[in-house]
């Protein structure tokens, strides 16, 4: 794995999990980056490795790799079960929440920044230049 950079994107605000607000309702707290935008994620990390603009396979990347991504990190103790639980929650609203486009991805206005061969993630809604998702990689990024 990567060292990550010397910067990075930060959420110290409200801890992150996810708990039971009453029968059947579960509350999901995580971190907002959406006060960074894509200039702030390419000085942070610099270029990256790839840059996807298909919505579709934004999409795709979003609901399986993400979730993956984050089992492996709870299984290496990166996160706990809840945080993931928590970031599988936030994966899932935003996948309803954002614009991937048509069938074909054309027409979308998100984009994935990857780095460290695709284990790190920066998901961005292009109409108002702000991140909307993160990879929980805290070597990477910083949430409490």
């Amino acid at each position: 794995m990567a060292v990550g950079p010397q910067h990075k994107m930060t959420d110290l605000k409200d801890k992150v999990e996810r708990k039971k607000t009453k029968p059947g309702d579960i509350d999901a707290t995580v971190p907002d980056w959406s006060r960074y935008n894509r200039a702030d994620v390419i000085q942070m990390y610099g270029q990256p490795e790839q840059d996807e603009k298909n919505g579709q396979i934004i999409y795709n990347s979003l609901i399986n790799h993400e979730v993956a991504l984050n089992e492996i990190l709870a299984n290496e103790d990166e996160i706990t079960k809840n945080q993931g639980w928590a970031f599988c929650d936030q994966i899932a609203d935003c996948s309803m929440g954002e614009d991937f486009g048509n069938d074909k991805g054309q027409g979308a206005h998100v984009e994935k920044l990857s780095y460290d061969h695709d284990r790190f993630n920066v998901y961005l809604d292009t109409q108002k230049d702000q991140v909307f998702y993160a990879t929980p990689d805290k070597n990477f990024v910083t949430f409490r």
